[in-house]
Protein backbone atom coordinates (compact mmCIF):
# COMPACT_ATOMS: atom_id res chain seq x y z
CA UNK A 1 0.00 0.00 0.00
CA UNK A 2 1.23 3.73 -0.79
CA UNK A 3 0.26 6.85 1.34
CA UNK A 4 1.29 10.53 1.15
CA UNK A 5 4.66 11.10 2.55
CA UNK A 6 3.37 12.56 5.83
CA UNK A 7 2.37 8.95 6.94
CA UNK A 8 6.11 8.66 7.55
CA UNK A 9 6.10 8.39 10.77
CA UNK A 10 8.64 10.84 12.35
CA UNK A 11 8.66 13.07 9.39
CA UNK A 12 11.01 15.76 9.93
CA UNK A 13 9.54 19.31 8.76
CA UNK A 14 13.24 19.65 7.04
CA UNK A 15 13.17 16.26 4.94
CA UNK A 16 9.27 16.55 4.30
CA UNK A 17 9.97 19.91 2.92
CA UNK A 18 13.05 18.21 0.45
CA UNK A 19 10.71 15.71 -0.29
CA UNK A 20 7.84 17.71 -1.64
CA UNK A 21 10.21 20.16 -3.31
CA UNK A 22 12.44 17.47 -5.20
CA UNK A 23 8.74 16.51 -6.28
CA UNK A 24 8.01 13.52 -3.87
CA UNK A 25 4.82 13.37 -2.80
CA UNK A 26 3.73 9.54 -1.87
CA UNK A 27 5.43 6.84 -0.44
CA UNK A 28 5.95 5.05 -3.50
CA UNK A 29 7.53 7.89 -5.13
CA UNK A 30 9.87 7.57 -2.55
CA UNK A 31 10.46 4.20 -3.14
CA UNK A 32 10.80 4.63 -6.87
CA UNK A 33 13.23 7.79 -6.67
CA UNK A 34 15.38 6.33 -3.15
CA UNK A 35 15.30 2.49 -2.89
CA UNK A 36 18.79 1.92 -3.60
CA UNK A 37 21.79 3.10 -1.77
CA UNK A 38 23.48 5.52 -4.47
CA UNK A 39 20.19 7.19 -5.09
CA UNK A 40 19.61 7.68 -1.30
CA UNK A 41 23.08 9.27 -0.97
CA UNK A 42 22.39 11.78 -4.14
CA UNK A 43 18.79 12.51 -2.86
CA UNK A 44 19.81 13.48 0.43
CA UNK A 45 22.60 15.56 -0.81
CA UNK A 46 20.03 17.04 -2.89
CA UNK A 47 17.64 18.20 -0.58
CA UNK A 48 19.96 18.95 2.22
CA UNK A 49 19.14 16.39 4.78
CA UNK A 50 21.44 13.21 6.63
CA UNK A 51 21.36 10.31 4.51
CA UNK A 52 20.39 8.25 7.51
CA UNK A 53 17.27 10.40 7.82
CA UNK A 54 15.88 9.90 4.34
CA UNK A 55 17.52 5.94 5.07
CA UNK A 56 14.70 5.56 8.17
CA UNK A 57 11.89 7.31 5.98
CA UNK A 58 12.27 4.86 2.37
CA UNK A 59 12.62 2.06 5.43
CA UNK A 60 9.30 3.00 7.47
CA UNK A 61 8.13 3.40 3.49
CA UNK A 62 8.81 0.20 2.74
CA UNK A 63 7.25 -1.17 5.77
CA UNK A 64 4.00 0.33 4.80
CA UNK A 65 3.19 -1.38 2.07
CA UNK A 66 2.53 -4.58 4.38
CA UNK A 67 -0.69 -4.80 4.57
CA UNK A 68 -2.29 -3.76 8.28
CA UNK A 69 1.00 -1.82 9.17
CA UNK A 70 0.09 1.46 9.68
CA UNK A 71 2.42 4.57 10.17
CA UNK A 72 2.82 3.74 13.84
CA UNK A 73 3.36 -0.17 13.57
CA UNK A 74 5.56 0.71 10.81
CA UNK A 75 7.43 2.33 13.50
CA UNK A 76 7.65 0.05 16.00
CA UNK A 77 8.79 -2.86 13.61
CA UNK A 78 11.89 -0.16 12.71
CA UNK A 79 12.51 0.25 16.38
CA UNK A 80 12.33 -3.20 16.76
CA UNK A 81 15.34 -3.36 14.10
CA UNK A 82 12.83 -5.11 11.16
CA UNK A 83 13.75 -2.41 8.69
CA UNK A 84 12.55 -3.30 5.77
CA UNK A 85 10.14 -5.60 3.70
CA UNK A 86 12.89 -8.10 3.38
CA UNK A 87 13.72 -8.71 6.89
CA UNK A 88 10.19 -8.39 7.83
CA UNK A 89 9.67 -11.77 6.13
CA UNK A 90 12.67 -13.61 7.03
CA UNK A 91 11.26 -12.94 11.17
CA UNK A 92 9.89 -15.72 12.99
CA UNK A 93 6.02 -14.44 14.52
CA UNK A 94 6.86 -15.35 18.35
CA UNK A 95 10.39 -13.80 18.01
CA UNK A 96 8.80 -10.90 16.19
CA UNK A 97 6.00 -10.42 18.30
CA UNK A 98 8.53 -10.53 21.75
CA UNK A 99 10.82 -8.11 20.06
CA UNK A 100 7.74 -5.56 18.87
CA UNK A 101 6.33 -5.87 22.49
CA UNK A 102 10.35 -4.68 23.93
CA UNK A 103 10.12 -2.12 21.52
CA UNK A 104 7.05 -0.73 22.38
CA UNK A 105 7.71 -0.75 26.11
CA UNK A 106 11.29 1.25 24.95
CA UNK A 107 9.77 3.69 22.81
CA UNK A 108 6.75 4.29 25.22
CA UNK A 109 4.33 4.18 22.40
CA UNK A 110 0.69 4.83 23.02
CA UNK A 111 -0.37 2.74 20.05
CA UNK A 112 -2.04 -0.58 21.17
CA UNK A 113 0.57 -3.36 20.72
CA UNK A 114 -0.29 -5.54 17.96
CA UNK A 115 -1.49 -9.16 17.94
CA UNK A 116 0.06 -12.29 17.68
CA UNK A 117 -1.89 -12.77 14.63
CA UNK A 118 -1.15 -9.05 13.32
CA UNK A 119 2.26 -9.82 13.65
CA UNK A 120 2.11 -13.40 11.93
CA UNK A 121 -0.42 -12.02 9.10
CA UNK A 122 2.55 -9.16 8.57
CA UNK A 123 5.00 -11.73 8.02
CA UNK A 124 3.33 -13.95 5.49
CA UNK A 125 2.11 -10.53 3.46
CA UNK A 126 6.05 -9.62 3.09
CA UNK A 127 6.63 -12.84 2.35
CA UNK A 128 4.17 -12.24 -1.33
CA UNK A 129 5.93 -9.07 -1.72
CA UNK A 130 8.79 -8.44 -3.52
CA UNK A 131 11.78 -6.93 -1.79
CA UNK A 132 12.61 -3.26 -3.27
CA UNK A 133 15.03 -1.60 -0.79
CA UNK A 134 18.90 -2.41 -0.52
Amino acid sequence: MYYPIDEIDGLSERLGAGLTRAGIRTTRELLGRAAQAQDRDALARAIGVEPAELQRAVEIADLLRVKGVARRYAALLHAAEVCTVHALRNQHPDALFEAVAAAKARVRSAYRLPTPGNVRAWIEDAADLQPIVT
